[in-house]
């Protein structure tokens, strides 16, 4: 899983100027879970949940089973990863739904490029999480 976590911050790195980590010991871990553990660990019960990152424990938590062969299974990890770049790149205070719209652009747009053309989440649903913050997207008053 290292190897691919490697290669989708690499696409991060191109496609953004967050700070990718240098080494492998920075890389945050990764652990599988039930749906159950994700509905629990991220606060959403009954939710269709695929992934979390906890930022406290820099881990990303993966639901089982993960295909990191298919496209769709790597790019939820990318979404993950997104926000493991936002939270060592300081960004945390940034309202949780730009953070979210971003990093839904961000697994959409790296579908794209392996030949999707239609996002996985509802469009108006990621406009509906920016719409939720009431502070710019910088994070500035």
């Amino acid at each position: 899983m290292t190897a691919v976590m490697i290669s989708l911050l690499a696409w991060l790195g191109a496609n953004t100027n967050y700070a990718i980590p240098q080494s492998e010991r920075e890389l945050p871990r990764i652990e599988y879970r039930t749906l159950a553990e994700l509905q629990t660990i991220h606060g959403f019960a009954g939710r269709d949940v695929w992934a979390t990152y906890n930022h406290r424990k820099n881990t990303v938590y993966l639901r089982t089973p993960f295909h990191a062969d298919d496209p769709v299974y790597r790019s939820v990890l990318l979404h993950e990863l997104v926000h493991f770049l936002q939270a060592t790149n300081g960004k945390l205070s940034v309202c949780r739904g730009y953070r979210e719209a971003e990093a839904y652009a961000l697994e959409f747009r790296w579908l794209q490029e392996r030949g999707f053309t239609q996002p996985l989440h509802d469009p108006f649903m990621v406009k509906m999480l920016e719409a939720n913050c009431s502070f710019p997207a910088d994070g500035s008053d």
